[in-house]
């Protein structure tokens, strides 16, 4: 019962997140899955709730450019695991699992994938693996802030969790600049990418499915990097 009336009949009450050091860290603050509960929070999350669906599930040809980045990538990952396993040999498939998986997100975000034996791309799924221990584990900074403003193994373990951040948001950011430089004027959406800077390039209300809900173009990192 206290569940139910905590999360049903008072649910804007609790639907905030703690103002954690750690969340002002993650995209600069503009983190919709770490980001403050507000109304202009409702407003973006609704904009970019609906790009997602109208670029990947709600049309044919959306489903269809998704589909085929899934076959391309389980067809590799199979080669790598039957090659990797010949005669007998041991092989530990989740770091082949992985990076398949994010060639997906990758394609699908940016339109691009990457070799298994690129060391960025490699670089890049350690930082996010190091991220979710980070977050999963906790901080202690966040519940004694104080730690940050001293030398102490707990401010060197959060000065590293900023670089990650700073790291992550420095290459979804020149993605995202890469993405507006090519992008031309009634294109159709490249990739998910595309199709969030198009939808926070629209100026009228009327032009959007959502109602209105348009996601701001400063925030397209940020939510790209959420996904």
């Amino acid at each position: 019962r206290a569940i139910h009336q905590a999360l049903v009949q008072q649910g804007s009450a609790f639907a905030d997140r703690p103002p954690f050091a750690s969340f002002r860290v993650i995209s600069g603050g503009r983190s919709m899955a770490f980001g403050h509960y507000s109304e202009h929070w409702k407003v973006q999350r609704r904009a970019a709730h609906s790009t997602m669906r109208n670029f990947s599930t709600r049309q044919l040809r959306s489903r269809q450019v998704l589909e085929g980045h899934v076959l391309s990538e389980a067809r590799e990952l199979v080669a790598l695991l039957v090659r990797g396993s010949a005669d007998g040999a041991f092989l530990d498939p989740r770091p082949l699992t992985v990076v398949a998986v994010a060639n997906v997100m990758s394609a699908v975000c940016f339109g691009c994938r990457y070799s298994h034996d690129d060391p960025e791309f490699r670089e890049l799924l350690s930082h996010n693996e190091e991220f979710g221990r980070t977050v999963g584990a906790g901080s202690l900074v966040d519940v004694m802030p104080w730690l940050q403003y001293f030398p102490n193994p707990m401010r060197t373990a959060f000065r590293e969790f900023e670089q990650l951040n700073r790291n992550f948001s420095n290459f979804v950011l020149d993605k995202f600049l890469r993405h507006c430089e090519s992008l031309r004027p009634g294109a159709a959406p490249r990739d998910m990418m595309d199709a969030f800077i198009l939808s926070a390039e629209k100026k009228a209300a009327r032009d959007s499915d959502d109602g209105g809900a348009r996601l701001d173009l400063e925030n397209v990192p940020a939510t790209v990097t959420d996904i």
